[in-house]
């Protein structure tokens, strides 16, 4: 992965000092240079860094404080709030997240991670150039951002001492939330995403509900009809084939049997959802079937003896 030089110059102090005035609502950048008390190359340093924190979103026209940034801006330097905040931001922040991971086991041996370990780790591991000045002052305000976030107490170099941050009993747990909450937040989104066919290691969902379904009331998943209150004694299949050969006597006799075997099913449906006693509706409807089932066959009797007086045509 490769990485922007961090600016040299934001701090979380004008960080939380831009989110109040960004409080209220959205405002184009040249407004916040009149309304900050820092110069213009402060404001667009603290604007980047406040962005790569999650606190600030830059965009042309506007910048607007996000629903973290206008919570830390009720925050003083120094709550338990604002250090969740800053958590919450490094967590985000992928050149400080990765550094803080690469210096962390160091830091719980020796108790402190110093500006050189952070320039060191800048120029090797992340791969960043930069002027000594530049890159210096980048480091100071990590040190400080980790300060911030509850990892340590931020103490400026004297008498030949570096500047450092000295780790808290705590910040072995604090690394652990800020290296390990993105990856939670991955994985939590690949599981509540849907599936879908632009992936060819995950299935698609074939659930029911995303299949149109054309099958019948009586078919059942595989679209194979169910039996509606029969038992297999109860049904009947006839197959019947009819050519210009056949002698009238015999067509008759068929569909005569035909009749016989569905006025014997018709009955035992009745019989099954509840007969004469039971639902009025029912009845009607399979009074209506009986109709409609008669009305075919002696349609079929009626044109059967039509071909036969035509000769057979």
């Amino acid at each position: 992965m490769s990485y922007a030089t961090p600016r040299k110059d934001a701090s979380v102090g004008n960080l939380l000092s831009l989110c109040e005035i960004l409080r209220e609502g959205p405002l184009p950048r040249e407004e916040i240079y009149e309304e900050a008390d820092i110069g213009r190359s402060l404001v667009g340093d603290t604007i980047e860094y406040g962005s790569r924190l999650g606190f600030l979103t830059d965009s042309e026209e506007e910048i607007k404080a996000t629903e973290r940034g206008i919570g830390a801006s009720y925050c003083d330097e120094g709550d338990s709030d604002l250090e969740e905040h800053i958590i919450e931001g490094l967590s985000e922040h992928d050149l400080y997240r990765d550094v803080l991971e690469t210096l962390a086991p160091e830091a719980q041996d020796s108790g402190v991670i110093t500006k050189k370990d952070v320039l060191r780790t800048f120029r090797t591991e992340m791969g960043l150039s930069g002027s000594e000045s530049t890159l210096g002052d980048a480091a100071i305000t990590f040190l400080q951002t980790l300060d911030a976030g509850g990892c340590g107490d931020y103490i400026v170099g004297r008498r030949g001492k570096e500047s450092r941050v000295e780790v808290t009993e705590d910040f072995e747990n604090i690394v652990e939330k800020i290296t390990t909450v993105d990856t939670e937040i991955g994985q939590s989104d690949r599981d509540a995403s849907p599936k879908s066919s632009a992936n060819p290691e995950v299935e698609p969902d074939t659930s029911e509900r995303d299949i149109p379904s054309h099958r019948s009331p009586n078919q059942d998943g595989r679209g194979q009809h169910k039996s509606v209150n029969r038992t297999q004694s109860d049904s009947f299949t006839v197959s019947l084939e009819l050519s210009g050969d056949d002698e009238p006597e015999s067509v008759e006799q068929l569909i005569l049997a035909i009749r016989r075997g569905l006025e014997k099913d018709l009955s035992n449906e009745l019989a099954n959802t509840g007969g004469v006693g039971g639902d009025s509706a029912n009845n009607q409807d399979s009074e209506e079937d009986s109709d409609s089932t008669d009305q075919s066959l002696d349609s079929f009797m009626s044109q059967d003896t039509t071909n036969e007086e035509n000769g057979g045509e």
